[in-house]
């Protein structure tokens, strides 16, 4: 969290932390505590989220190869 927070205040970066469902609770905990200028500025994404994500973007890509867009 911290070079996240250090990130934004250096490069106003765009900031993602990737993490999986049993994390969730101390993260929470932390933006609202020690980050909290940061907690409306990061994107909290559940590992199962981005997992899901990757099938679609396969699905998309291998749509596309076979409709010969690629």
């Amino acid at each position: 969290m911290g070079k996240l927070k250090h990130s934004f205040d250096i490069w106003n970066s765009r900031i993602f932390l990737v993490i999986d469902q049993k994390s969730l609770p101390k993260v929470s905990e932390l933006l609202a505590g020690t980050f909290h200028e940061i907690a409306n500025q990061l994107k909290v994404v559940q590992l199962e989220e981005l997992e899901r994500l990757q099938v679609a973007m396969a699905s998309v890509h291998q749509l596309e190869k076979e409709l010969g867009l690629d």
